[in-house]
């Protein structure tokens, strides 16, 4: 007979649901970024003259933005990861490589 730990199955989805809803809430974020047009994430405005000051101070904005995104990426991907791997351990499985996966044995009690 297996033994199995709630608790740590539970833990485990909840974290491997924060780590999705972590996922969900950058693609969101860069969605809303990338919809926004060119003119006015930069600056510039038609009849104009270029600011280019502003511009490039605008630009590299845009740039540690998508920075912080991809950063945001990886966060969840790892979180999503631990979640994971804590629900595994918690059911007693363990991955010793990429194709295998085995059951931890339990003791058995002997009578």
């Amino acid at each position: 007979m297996q033994s199995r730990n709630i608790t740590g199955q539970v833990i485990g989805i909840t974290i491997f649901l924060g780590g999705v809803a972590l996922l969900l809430l950058t693609f969101r974020i860069a969605y809303d970024l990338f919809q926004r047009p060119a003119a006015d994430v930069l600056g510039i405005k038609a009849e104009q003259t270029i600011d280019v000051n502003f511009a490039g101070r605008s630009a590299m904005e845009l740039v540690f933005r998508i920075a912080l995104l991809l950063l945001m990426c990886i966060v969840g991907s790892v979180i999503a990861n631990r979640g994971i791997r804590m629900y595994q351990a918690a059911i007693g499985e363990v991955r010793h490589s990429k194709h295998q996966s085995t059951k931890l044995e339990q003791p058995t009690e002997e009578p």
